[in-house]
């Protein structure tokens, strides 16, 4: 992938590079990337992910890092994710979930966090879901659902194997 030209790099706007050794990639000359899917990618590390420029994490709208290790991974920079799937990732941590900006949160319309404890996970900024993932999240807690704002705008909530009982009453939308 490094010997495609920069020219070529400049112009992809998706790249799947899921279950691709990624080790020793360069994403400097992606500038119109808009998807990037690293799930299950080998090789990626925090010092890999978090050496995305900036300017490229902001254009991007879509990012699957599901069976990846996201310890350490840093995601001040994306600013602009429509959709972030998070499910079946390893190592995030409720600290770590909880540093996403404000700002990113809001920006989210898709969140994946299928298949992972949920405790201590903050949902407050996230304003503008429209689908959201909680399948077999079974510590999943009355209150975080509770504090989403605006559920009515929530179209799709995916629940499956989740054990609690929820008031559904604000989410108005589902379809």
């Amino acid at each position: 992938f490094n010997n495609i030209p920069p020219e070529i790099k400049g112009s992809i706007t998706n790249l799947d590079l899921g279950k691709v050794n990624v080790a020793g990639f360069d994403f400097s000359a992606f500038r119109n990337l808009k998807t990037l899917d690293l799930g299950a990618a080998e090789g990626l590390t925090a010092e890999l992910f978090n050496n995305i420029p900036p300017e490229i994490k902001g254009s991007i709208t879509n990012l699957d890092l599901g069976e990846v290790s996201v310890t350490g991974f840093d995601f001040s920079a994306f600013r602009n994710l429509r959709t972030l799937d998070l499910g079946t990732a390893k190592g995030l941590t409720a600290d770590l979930f909880n540093s996403i900006s404000p700002e990113t949160k809001s920006s989210i319309e898709d969140l994946d966090l299928g298949n992972r404890l949920t405790t201590g996970f903050d949902f407050s900024a996230f304003s503008n879901l429209k689908s959201l993932s909680l399948s077999a999240s079974n510590n999943l807690a009355t209150e975080q659902l509770n504090s989403i704002p605006n559920k009515s705008s929530i179209e799709t909530l995916e629940l499956i194997g989740c054990i609690r009982r929820f008031d559904f009453s604000g989410f108005r939308n589902l379809k």
